[in-house]
C-alpha cells in the first residue's frame, strides 16, 4: 500500500506542476496580450486624437495643428487627455480583458508657435517643396535678390539728399540773386541817365535781349507743395476705408504667447539656405497685400507681416515710403550716370539762371533741380504701381516725366504703365522681404494666419494653443493583477 500511495502522491505533484506552468503561461500570456492591448489603445487613441485636426488651418494654410481650445492665456490640454482616453476605453472594452484606466496626462508636447513658431516654419516649408509650383517663384526671388544688393543704400542716399535740404537752399540763392540782380539794374537805371544827360544813347539804342525762359518750367514749387502736403496726399486719396482699418489686441504678437515643454526627440529646424526662400513661396502664395486685399484685418498681410504695425494704414504708408526712397535712390544714380539726363538738368539750369542780372549759384540750383527730377519721378512711379502697373526692380527704364513737365506732375500720376519685365508694387514688397528676419516673417504669417481664422466666426482661435506634436502617459490595470504604464508619443511630420 505504501508504494502504490507514493505513485499517486508523485503523480499528482508532477500534475500540480504542470498545471501551475500551464497557468503561469496562460497567465503571462494574457498579461501580454493585455499590454499589447494597452499599447495599442494609446496608438490608436493618440491617433484619432491627432486625426482631429483643424480643418480650416490646413485647408487654407496647409498647416496641420490640433486645436485644443481654452482662453486667450490657457490652452484646454486636459480635454485631448479625455478625447484620447475615451478613444483607448473603447479599445480597451475590447475581448475578455478586464483592463481599467487610470490617470492620463501629456508627459510631453510641442506646439506650433514653439522655438519661436519652428514646427509652422517646417511644415510651409515642406508644403513647398512638394510643390511644383514654386519654381518660377523662386527665380523671381532670385532675381529679386539681385536687384535689391544695393537697397538700403538707394534709400539711404535718398534720405541724405533729402537731409540736404535743396528746395530751402534753392529759395535762399533765388532771393539772394534777386536782391543783387534788383541792386544791379538800379546801379544800371542809374549809369544809363548819366550817360542820357551826357548826351551819349549809344547804349540806349542797343536792342534788349529778353532770355527764352517759360517760369512754368521751373520744377521746385510743384515739388515743394507735394512735399508739404505729404506723398499719401496725391498717392492714396481714396482712403476713408484704410483709416477705418485698426488692429486688434489679440494678435499673437501682442500677447505672451504660450510655449510647450517639448517632446522627448531630436527637434531641429530647417538648416538649409533655401529654407527661407521657400518660406517666402509660402507666404506670397498664402496671404495678400494692398493690390489683393483679405477681408479682415490685417487687409494688406504682406505689408503686415513686412512692418508689423497695428494698423492697415500704418504699414501701407511705411511700405510706400520704402519703394519711394527707394525708387529715388535709383533716380539720381540715373541722373548722374546718363549724359541725356545731366544735359537736360544743366540746360535747365542755364536757362533758369539766365533770367537773373546776377544768377544765383548754379550748382544749387543745378543740384535742386536734379532733386526735384528725382523725387517727382519717384512719385510718378510709384502712382504706376498702386495703379497694377509695372516699374522694373533694378531701374534702366526711361523717365516717365521729363523735368521740364514736371509742373504738371499730378497729370502723369494713376498712369497704369508697364515699364521693363518685371516689377510689381508685389515684387517691391518681396524685394524688401528678403532681407527681413526669420523671426520676423514667421511672427507675421502666424498672425495673420491666426486673425484670418479669427475673423471667419471663430473669435476663440489661437495659434499657440494648436499642438502638432504629444507625448500622452497613462496608467492601465490588467485584470486586477497588475497596473502597466504606457507612454506613447505622435506628431505631424
Amino acid at each position: 500500500m505504501v508504494r502504490k500511495g507514493s505513485i499517486t502522491i508523485h503523480a499528482v505533484l508532477i500534475l500540480g506542476v504542470m498545471m501551475t506552468l500551464i497557468v503561469t503561461c496562460l497567465t503571462s500570456a494574457r498579461m501580454a496580450a493585455a499590454r499589447a492591448q494597452i499599447a495599442e489603445s494609446a496608438e490608436i487613441g493618440l491617433f484619432s486624437v491627432f486625426g482631429g485636426y483643424d480643418r480650416q488651418l490646413l485647408e487654407e494654410f496647409e498647416i496641420f495643428g490640433l486645436n485644443c481650445g481654452g482662453s486667450e492665456d490657457t490652452a484646454d490640454l486636459a480635454a485631448v487627455c479625455r478625447r484620447c482616453r475615451a478613444y483607448m476605453e473603447k479599445v480597451l472594452g475590447q475581448n475578455s480583458q478586464h483592463l481599467v484606466p487610470g490617470k492620463v496626462g501629456l508627459s510631453g508636447y510641442r506646439l506650433l508657435t514653439d522655438d519661436g513658431g519652428e514646427p509652422f516654419f517646417l511644415q510651409a516649408v515642406n508644403y513647398e517643396k512638394k510643390n511644383e509650383g514654386n519654381r518660377e517663384t523662386l527665380n523671381l526671388l532670385q532675381r529679386l535678390k539681385q536687384a535689391g544688393e544695393n537697397c538700403e543704400q538707394y534709400i539711404r542716399d535718398a534720405g541724405s539728399e533729402e537731409a540736404e535740404g535743396w528746395i530751402a537752399r534753392f529759395e535762399a540763392a533765388v532771393l539772394e540773386a534777386e536782391i543783387l540782380s534788383r541792386e544791379a539794374a538800379e546801379a544800371e537805371e542809374a549809369f544809363d541817365g548819366e550817360l542820357l544827360e551826357a548826351g551819349d544813347d549809344l547804349l540806349l539804342s542797343a536792342p534788349s535781349i529778353e532770355p527764352e525762359y517759360n517760369i512754368m518750367e521751373n520744377p521746385v514749387p510743384i515739388i515743394k507743395s507735394i512735399s508739404e502736403n505729404g506723398i499719401f496726399y496725391y498717392l492714396l486719396p481714396d482712403t476713408q476705408f484704410i483709416l477705418q482699418a485698426g488692429g486688434t489686441s489679440g494678435l499673437l504678437s501682442q500677447r505672451q504667447h504660450l510655449e510647450g515643454p517639448g517632446v522627448n526627440d531630436d527637434f531641429s529646424g530647417d538648416p538649409s539656405p533655401d529654407a527661407q526662400m521657400l518660406f517666402l513661396c509660402y507666404i506670397r502664395e498664402k496671404f495678400g497685400n494692398y493690390l489683393r486685399q483679405g477681408q479682415a484685418f490685417p487687409l494688406y498681410e504682406t505689408e503686415y507681416i513686412l512692418e508689423e504695425r497695428d494698423n492697415d494704414r500704418e504699414n501701407l504708408e511705411q511700405v510706400i515710403e520704402r519703394i519711394f526712397r527707394y525708387r529715388m535712390g535709383l533716380n539720381l544714380r540715373a541722373i548722374d550716370q546718363s549724359d541725356i539726363y545731366t544735359s537736360e538738368t544743366e540746360y535747365l539750369t542755364e536757362r533758369f539762371c539766365s533770367i537773373f542780372r546776377v544768377p544765383p549759384d548754379r550748382e544749387t540750383v543745378r543740384r535742386t533741380f536734379r532733386y526735384c527730377w528725382a523725387y517727382g519721378e519717384s512719385l510718378a512711379e510709384v502712382s504706376v504701381l498702386l495703379s497694377g502697373g509695372g516699374i522694373a526692380v533694378g531701374g534702366g527704364t526711361d523717365f516717365i516725366v521729363p523735368l521740364v513737365e514736371m509742373y504738371d506732375l499730378p497729370a502723369y500720376l494713376g498712369q497704369s504703365l508697364t515699364l521693363g519685365e518685371d516689377g510689381s508694387y508685389e515684387e517691391y514688397l518681396f524685394m524688401f522681404l528678403l532681407s527681413a528676419s526669420k523671426e520676423r516673417l514667421l511672427k507675421g504669417a502666424m498672425d495673420c494666419t491666426e486673425s484670418r481664422i479669427r475673423s471667419s466666426g471663430r473669435p476663440g482661435f489661437f495659434i499657440d494653443h494648436c499642438l502638432c506634436d504629444a507625448e500622452i502617459c497613462m496608467d492601465v490595470r490588467a485584470n486586477g493583477r497588475k497596473t502597466f504604464i504606457v507612454t506613447k508619443a505622435y506628431g505631424y511630420e
